[in-house]
C-alpha cells in the first residue's frame, strides 16, 4: 500500500545570532518532522537555523528535498538530498515552495524568510495553493509583523480574511494531528 507523505517546507534563517529558544524551535522542527514520517522541504543549506533543522531531521529520516534557484545551486554542492528542485529564478522558487508543500513553517530568519512567508500568504489568498502557514514567533521575533498586520487592519488597508497566517509560540503548535513527543 502506498502512503503519501506530508511535505513540509521550513523557512528559516541561514545567518545571525539566534537565541537559545530560537535554536530549540529549529531543532524541534527537525525532530518532530523526522520522527513522524514527514518529507522535509527546505532551502538547501546546512547553515544557521535552517541547518539546525536539517541536522536534527537527518537523525531520523533522509527524506529531504531542496528547493533552490539556479543561481544558488552551488550552495547545495556536497549536500545530499533525496531530490533537488532547481528553479530558474527566485520567483519560480517561491512558486515551487507553495506548489510542493502541504504545510509551511516559518522559523526566525531574515529577508529571504520574510519573502517566503509573504509570498505564501498572498498566493494562498489568491487560492493558488492550500498550504497551512505557521509562523513560529520564538522570543517575539515576529511581534513587529503582527503589529504591522494589526495596523493595516486598523487603517482599513487589509482585513482578517487577507491574512492566511497562524502565529504560534512553538513548532509543536503547528501540528493538529498527534505527533511523537520530542
Amino acid at each position: 500500500m502506498y502512503t503519501c507523505r506530508v511535505r513540509v517546507f521550513v523557512a528559516a534563517g541561514m545567518f545571525g545570532n539566534p537565541t537559545e529558544k530560537m535554536k530549540r524551535e529549529a531543532i524541534a522542527a527537525g525532530t518532530i518532522l523526522g520522527r513522524n514520517g514527514y518529507t522535509l522541504l527546505q532551502g538547501g543549506s546546512n547553515a544557521g537555523m535552517m541547518g539546525l533543522t536539517l541536522t536534527e531531521f537527518l537523525k531520523y529520516s533522509s527524506d529531504v528535498e531542496a528547493i533552490v534557484p539556479e543561481i544558488y545551486k552551488s550552495d547545495v554542492a556536497g549536500l545530499t538530498f533525496k531530490k533537488v528542485h532547481l528553479a530558474k529564478d527566485l520567483s519560480e522558487r517561491l512558486h515551487l515552495i507553495t506548489q510542493q508543500s502541504d504545510k509551511i513553517i516559518v522559523l526566525p530568519g531574515g529577508q529571504g524568510t520574510l519573502l517566503e512567508l509573504l509570498y505564501a500568504n498572498e498566493s494562498k489568498r489568491a487560492m493558488e495553493h492550500n498550504c497551512e502557514i505557521f509562523v513560529v514567533n520564538a522570543d517575539g521575533i515576529y511581534r513587529g509583523l503582527q503589529q504591522q498586520i494589526s495596523d493595516m487592519r486598523r487603517y482599513g488597508l487589509t482585513d482578517t480574511s487577507k491574512t492566511m497566517i497562524s502565529f504560534v509560540g512553538t513548532v509543536s503548535e503547528c501540528f493538529r494531528e498527534q505527533v511523537k513527543e520530542y
